[in-house]
């Protein structure tokens, strides 16, 4: 799910692919974790779940929705940290474009590796480990902070962010994954809506108060480095905290059974070919990618707006938590109305009408200057229009898609969403190297957005064939 800008949406990438490690030394057992597994066969049957149950849906809600806020925190911070100690450098100026490729690549590579172990170990263990990772991801960063030399700080600080996103992404099929096994499949809606929904306010809430707490560091008189130091302690200890709460969960049983093969390390590159085969459904994909394209390339274009137009560096490091905020709750409230009006049939004529709208408002935000009161309002148009589009699209590749191929075509959808924020963040690149202003480059994306609302039509074509 993983939504409005460069870094969004990898928290909502959940990828069922595949790996191996072996168990018992990779995963060994927890001695906070006492119980045996959670049998949730007859939780269906059940009246109401058991207690522990229920105090495990509770803790994991907790701990993923926790997880997603230290990591955008972070990362916010990062971007508003290095923008402020290495002004009109390649790394200060473009940070945030290295970051979205940072955290896009091992959803590409490891997405089998994450689906496996996930299936294979106990959820709980994987959660509980991805806690770990992220804690010492953490307080590797704090040590960088501390080292003699921008070349040491760089080199370390590089490694801890991929350590950092690559526990995002064998995190991200654990902590879907886990809620059938604590809650079974009748209750199964009502709880992994409570996750999306916490995942993605807390996601949010991460960008806000970086942007807004380095803000007021800055203002007053704060030297960023001791303020990124302070942050960096909060966040691990914040961390050390999550991993104490997932120790508790109550243990989901693992699938040893499950057999090793060298091909599940590319087997999702050959998801590819399911998506494409039926023309219908590789238009919608190309919708769907089109969508985290365009949320990769506008949120890194705004943080270049925010650097541009607030030249107070308190007041820009603000402005990039306050836009990623409006452009988030814009997307929410456009999926929002998007499932609303598909509850009863898929309605596509919404796509190209969305996409559309997408291009009106990235060509106001082009026009209307970001330090205007109007600025604000278009943000959240941006989200809106960009979230109207998703949700037909998804609707759609999985109604179409057939019974015995379902889970292939998503995991193909999904590696190509991947590779499309991939090469979104290498086009800003290239735009920022080429010097073209942040506006231009908005305009640019307004014109790449109509040629797309007039190729989505496309999709209406196919919907009855």
């Amino acid at each position: 799910m993983r939504c409005c800008e460069g870094f969004l949406c990898q928290s909502f990438l959940n990828k069922h692919c595949a790996t191996e490690f072996a168990s018992a030394r990779l995963f060994p057992p927890l001695m906070l974790t006492v119980d045996k597994p959670v049998i949730t066969h007859d939780l269906d049957n059940a009246k109401e779940l058991p207690s522990r149950n229920r105090v495990s849906v509770m803790v994991v809600l907790v701990v993923q929705a926790l997880n997603a806020f230290s990591d955008n925190f972070v990362k916010m911070l990062i971007i508003v940290f290095a923008h402020a100690v290495a002004k009109d450098t390649p790394l200060g100026d473009n940070i945030q474009v290295f970051l979205g490729i940072i955290f896009s690549l091992p959803f590409v590579f490891f997405a089998p590796v994450a689906g496996y172990v996930s299936d294979r170990h106990s959820k709980q263990r994987v959660i509980f480990w991805m806690q770990v990772a992220q804690a010492i991801s953490f307080a590797g960063f704090l040590v960088a902070l501390g080292l003699p030399g921008v070349p040491l700080k760089v080199g370390l600080g590089s490694v801890m962010l991929f350590v950092l996103a690559t526990q995002e992404a064998f995190l991200a099929p654990a902590k879907m994954g886990i809620l059938k096994d604590l809650v079974g499949s009748r209750r199964l809606g009502p709880a992994s809506g409570m996750q999306q929904m916490s995942m993605f306010a807390a996601i949010l809430t991460g960008y806000a108060v970086a942007g807004e707490w380095f803000g007021r560091q800055l203002e007053a008189g704060i030297d960023p480095w001791h303020a990124m130091k302070f942050a960096m302690s909060v966040a691990t200890g914040l961390a050390v905290v999550q991993l104490i709460g997932a120790a508790f969960v109550q243990r989901t049983p693992g699938h040893h059974e499950m057999p090793w093969r060298m091909s599940l390390l590319w087997a999702h590159f050959g998801s590819l070919r399911a998506v494409f085969k039926a023309p219908a459904i590789g238009l919608a994909a190309l919708g769907i990618v089109f969508f985290w394209f365009m949320c990769n390339a506008v949120g890194s274009i705004l943080v270049g707006l925010c650097n541009e137009s607030f030249l107070v560096e308190a007041v820009s490091s603000k402005m990039k938590g306050i836009f990623s905020l409006l452009l988030g709750i814009g997307v929410v409230l456009g999926s929002m109305l998007s499932a609303v009006l598909c509850r009863k049939s898929i309605h596509l004529g919404m796509v190209p009408t969305a996409i559309f709208a997408l291009s009106g408002t990235l060509l106001a935000a082009a026009i209307i200057p970001a330090q205007s009161g109007a600025a604000y309002f278009v943000m959240a148009l941006i989200g809106f229009a960009a979230g109207s589009f998703m949700v037909p699209l998804y609707g759609f590749v999985q109604d179409r898609s057939a019974q015995n191929e379902r889970a292939k075509v998503l995991a193909g959808v999904g590696l190509i969403d991947c590779l499309g924020g991939t090469a979104a963040n290498l086009l800003v690149l290239g735009l920022l190297t080429a010097r073209l202003s942040s506006t231009a480059q908005l305009g640019l994306m307004a014109a790449t957005s109509l040629g797309a609302a007039f190729f989505m039509l496309k999709v209406r074509k196919y919907r009855d064939h």
